[in-house]
């Protein structure tokens, strides 16, 4: 198995069948790639966010004058992806707490950055996942609210897909692979301190930094129902006006 560093996740669709047999990507990037032609499926789960285990946060500096959703109106937030899934989760709280989403902007940010453009005041708020979220609480940035859980309770976040045609021919394949992610998930919560060594060797994080980042809650069970929650999401906020049908964009062994 080789495996391939991947900064954006969206142009990878279009590598399976091609480049690669698997890649990481979420709901949007799934729905849409399929919308627009493509016959990509989902094949394992990777991450799941829950209300117990918050991987992601809409945070504002310390002095900010953002307390709520309300006050987000006419702001300016940094996001990795515009439309990506946790801007989309976001648009998609703000909506339910009856904010005008047409009038709040969002810039992209890389997350390492995200930091020093929030004290600079060059944005309102930022999107960040872990160890960022970890590091601006540290710093005494405020959490508005974990905005994937705008969704439901627990929602799928990454998670790993295939060409559809490669997929439905070769599913001992993809029980070899499931297995062998069940296998890794059993590794890291039977050994935490190996599990984070390792995490240390590929991001290059400094150790107290890995230490200090909880591990997502990794699944790898996956069904069309996770799929059409994040599909229901984005009609709401007018991010997905295309045809996908939930039902078919899953092939497990």
């Amino acid at each position: 198995m080789k495996l391939t560093v991947a900064q954006n996740l969206s142009i990878l669709p279009g590598t399976l069948g091609r480049q690669f047999e698997f890649a990481p990507s979420t709901a949007p990037d799934l729905l849409k790639s399929v919308a627009s032609g493509l016959d990509v499926v989902a094949v394992a789960a990777a991450v799941f966010e829950t209300q117990s285990n918050q991987t992601t946060q809409l945070m504002v500096g310390k002095d900010s004058s953002v307390t709520s959703a309300k006050d987000l109106g006419g702001k300016l937030i940094a996001t990795p992806t515009i439309g990506g899934v946790i801007h989309i989760s976001v648009l998609y709280w703000l909506k339910k707490n009856n904010v005008d989403i047409a009038t709040v902007r969002a810039v992209e940010v890389p997350f390492p950055n995200m930091a020093d453009q929030l004290k600079a005041g060059r944005v309102d708020a930022v999107e960040v996942v872990e160890p960022f979220v970890g590091a601006l609480k540290a710093g005494g940035a405020v959490s508005l609210t974990a905005p994937l859980l705008s969704a439901g309770n627990e929602v799928l976040f990454p998670f790993w897909i295939a060409s559809g045609e490669w997929a439905r021919a070769n599913k001992p394949v993809l029980a070899a692979w499931k297995a062998s992610l069940d296998e890794a998930v059993a590794f890291i919560k039977a050994n935490p301190e190996e599990a984070r060594k390792i995490v240390g060797q590929y991001t290059k994080l400094p150790e107290a930094i890995v230490n200090a980042t909880p591990f997502p809650d990794y699944r790898t069970a996956i069904t069309a129902k996770d799929i059409e929650v994040w599909k229901d999401v984005m009609k709401d906020v007018g991010q997905f006006n295309g045809e996908a049908d939930s039902s078919k964009l899953v092939v497990t062994p």
